[in-house]
Order: structure tokens, then C-alpha cells, then sequence
């Protein structure tokens, strides 16, 4: 009786004397998940330093640091930008009530009031107190 079997070999090559060999996929990718070793026909030691599932956890580790670095920037650039946004509103508050306060005559350095500034605003310069 004859048994025929048919399985698939992959190829490698010894890190040690170059000789080319082959195993049988399954054994390869039990050592591979593994991290296991072997010998090449010759007796030397081969090893996956690396195995195919541990480069995959550590590519997807890698890549979550960097979306949770670019995470981390984006919510700096925008609590900047917010906080720039919130200054410039200050800002723009704060020259229209000065402005205001002049425009009803009130002196913005000294804090008094005069009628004469007051009149002064409203006919020559009527659309000081309008806003930008």
C-alpha cells in the first residue's frame, strides 16, 4: 500500500554556513509564533528573534503611541488656538468700552468726566463709539 503525502515547504537559508532548506510550513510558523529554535541540516542554531505575532503587537503598540502623541498636539493646538481666540475677545471688549467711555466723555486716563469731550465726540467725531 502506497500513501501519498503532499505538504509545503518554506524556504530558508542558514545564518551560519548559507545552506538552503526547507521546512514544512506549519512546524515554521509554530516556531515563528513561538519564538522557538531549530537547526539547519548542518547543526546550527536558527532562531526567529522576532515572532510574526509579537512584530504585530509591537507595529500596533507603535502606532497607538503615535495616535496618542498626535492626539495629545491636537488638544494643545486647540486649547491654544482657544485660548488665543478668548485673549483677542478680551481685547476687542476691552477697546470698546474704552472707546465708549470716551465717546460719553469720559477722560481714559484720569477717569473724569468733562462735557466739553463729550460734546467734542458727538459733533466731530460722531462714529467714534460705533463699533469696527
Amino acid at each position: 500500500m502506497t500513501t501519498s503525502i503532499f505538504t509545503t515547504l518554506d524556504q530558508y537559508c542558514c545564518s551560519e554556513c548559507g545552506v538552503l532548506y526547507g521546512l514544512e510550513r506549519n512546524y515554521a510558523n509554530r516556531k515563528n509564533t513561538q519564538s522557538r529554535s531549530w537547526h539547519c541540516p548542518n547543526g546550527h542554531v536558527q532562531v526567529f528573534c522576532e515572532s510574526a505575532l509579537q512584530r504585530a503587537e509591537n507595529a500596533a503598540k507603535r502606532a497607538q503611541e503615535l495616535l496618542d502623541l498626535e492626539r495629545r498636539r491636537h488638544e494643545n493646538t486647540s486649547a491654544e488656538l482657544k485660548r488665543t481666540e478668548d485673549r483677542r475677545r478680551a481685547e476687542a471688549a476691552a477697546k470698546t468700552r474704552i472707546k465708549n467711555r470716551v465717546a460719553h466723555g469720559v477722560c481714559p486716563c484720569c477717569k473724569r468726566t468733562f462735557r466739553q469731550l463729550a460734546a467734542h465726540m458727538k459733533t466731530k467725531h460722531p462714529s467714534y463709539a460705533e463699533a469696527p
